[in-house]
């Protein structure tokens, strides 16, 4: 049984939810990597500017503000190494602020979500995801993707 997702945030939320949706065109304002835990927690690696960077942390995904997509793919070591590497790091606002204008920077000791786990997943150029575009990748790559889970 699959129990890793791509975890896309659509929850009201609050005023910072409501710019990345603003400037995204997006329902999606964050994401995470969740673990499946139990029926009804889920182990969950993101960078969160509610929790100030990269952090893991055990949450209850209510169906009615999340989307949940397979990754019958992810590299279980792959994800570990990069919480590693990042884990205290600071949210990137300037990051995803750049997302949508081009010329602002980011900086590679920051990360913001959506950034954080297209690395994980090995994706080229991980700053140019917002929660919208790595929707979009997911859900076009559960077809296509392997059953086996590293």
């Amino acid at each position: 049984m699959n129990n890793i997702y791509l975890a896309m945030y659509r929850g009201k939320g609050n005023w910072i939810d409501k710019v990345i949706r603003l400037f995204t065109r997006s329902i999606y304002s964050h994401c995470e990597i969740a673990i499946q835990q139990d029926d009804e927690t889920f182990l969950c690696y993101s960078s969160s500017p509610r929790d100030g960077g990269v952090r893991i942390k055990t949450m209850e995904l209510n169906p009615s503000n999340w989307d949940l997509i397979p990754l019958k793919t992810l590299n279980k070591e792959r994800l570990k190494t990069i919480f590693n590497q990042t884990e205290g790091l600071k949210y990137d606002y300037w990051g995803a602020i750049g997302i949508v204008l081009p010329f602002v920077k980011q900086k590679r000791s920051r990360w913001f979500c959506s950034e954080w786990c297209a690395e994980v997943l090995g994706l080229a150029r991980p700053g140019q995801y917002s929660p919208e575009t790595l929707f979009e990748w997911a859900f076009n790559q559960v077809g296509k993707m392997a059953v086996a889970i590293n």
